[in-house]
């Protein structure tokens, strides 16, 4: 999901991505996508459903900070057995020499033995002679050794000690998400069981405006609304826009705010009425990439094209504007049969997708005839919301208008 994918590359902001952070990152990634994922199964709105995912985890700090105390408690370690190691490997100047002879001169080095340790050989008390070449070196194996065991023995126990943490804080993570998850499940569980009640005592009604639909009379708007999971396009309260649970780009948005009234002075136009069918498909979404309009193909066949559009918009929106375009053209020319529309993309201009929409094949989908007793609100209503706006409606419609060219 790329809102999700996002916000958790928003959460993580600022901070180094170290081999551990980037593991992190697409553990709570993974888990975030989950979430929404049960979230919208379980009927919730796509839009709710991405804020309560975002809402789960505001924050990253607790967990970046923890693995930082791990870190330093091992340099802490790891500081300590460098102490240790040079207490017990100091080396002095060797007093044991042969009997009779005298202390180093300044100026001269000296010999060095390690200090005795625990196990090595010592001389009986007393013993005044020259200490066994043998002996000094078993000394300073054994002190070598053990300095070595001990400075080898802390790391391996503060990089145990470090992964552990790391381990026990991200199983913490992991474990905490799925739990939310569980009680959002219940949560949805239950106000599904709650819609359903109010469904069952709204039957009466709605069956009295689905029959009014299939004779061809308006919505009127009230009643039973489709549930979102059979919606491609939602519109949230505040008028926000989304398409296939992503948040909906210009193209989308235009089209979900064209109504009726933009177009209605152009009602009844005639096909061969070169100025005004230019002046109406300038008011259409996608309009500032229209050209090559031509009112010559026949008396009731209409072409044009939509070139170098930018290739940052979404195949969905623009299938929905192709969707809605042919649709009001339909209504505003009675005598217009036929639409034939060229795309390009910016990137690829000379790469052209040709489409050709008959208006059988657009009043078969929609389920009503295309003409001006629609430009109204309800008629747009209907066209729209309980035909527009649902799953996979606009790309069936655009692959069936599909052509090659010759």
């Amino acid at each position: 999901m790329n809102e999700i994918r996002m916000y958790v590359e928003h959460l993580f902001e600022g901070r180094m991505l170290t081999a551990e952070n980037n593991e992190l990152k697409e553990e709570i990634y993974g888990n975030l996508v989950a979430r929404y994922e049960d979230y919208v199964a379980g009927g919730m709105d796509p839009a709710e459903a991405l804020e309560k995912t975002k809402a789960s985890m505001s924050s990253i700090d607790d967990v970046i900070e923890g693995v930082d105390d791990v870190r330093e408690t091992a340099r802490a370690d790891n500081g300590d057995a460098a102490k240790a190691d040079t207490a017990e490997t100091t080396v002095l100047p060797n007093a044991a020499v042969a009997k009779g002879s005298s202390p180093a001169q300044p100026g001269t080095v000296g010999e060095t033995v390690a200090m005795p340790v625990a196990g090595a050989p010592l001389p009986p008390a007393g013993f005044e002679g020259e200490v066994d070449e043998d002996v000094a070196s078993v000394s300073s194996s054994a002190n070598a050794a053990a300095s070595k065991g001990k400075r080898t023995r802390n790391i391996i126990i503060a990089a145990a000690a470090g992964f552990a943490l790391f381990v026990v804080v991200g199983v913490g993570l992991i474990y905490a998400l799925r739990i939310d998850r569980v009680e959002d499940r219940a949560d949805s569980a239950v106000t599904e069981v709650q819609n359903s009640g109010q469904s069952t005592t709204n039957g009466g009604t709605a069956s009295g405006q689905q029959s009014g639909q299939a004779n061809g009379q308006p919505n009127s708007g009230q009643g039973n609304d489709a549930s979102a999971r059979n919606k491609e396009v939602v519109v949230d309260a505040d008028g926000t826009v989304w398409v296939d649970g992503e948040l909906g780009d210009d193209i989308a948005v235009a089209v979900v705010n064209a109504q009726p009234g933009d177009i209605s002075l152009y009602a009844e136009t005639d096909p061969s009425d070169a100025a005004n069918v230019e002046s109406l498909i300038r008011l259409l979404p996608m309009s500032e990439w229209a050209t090559d309009i031509d009112v010559t193909l026949g008396v009731d066949v209409l072409g044009f094209a939509y070139r170098e559009v930018p290739d940052g918009y979404d195949g969905d929106s623009i299938d929905l504007a192709l969707s809605y375009n042919t649709m009001a053209l339909f209504c505003s020319m009675p005598l217009l049969n036929e639409v034939r529309v060229t795309v390009t993309e910016a990137d690829d201009p000379m790469d052209e997708d040709y489409y050709v929409f008959t208006r059988d094949n657009a009043q078969s989908r929609f389920g009503v005839t295309l003409s001006a007793d629609m430009m109204n609100e309800a008629g747009w209503h209907q066209l729209k919301e309980d035909n527009l706006y649902s799953r996979k409606f606009a790309e069936n419609m655009v692959d069936a208008a599909e052509r090659e060219w010759l």
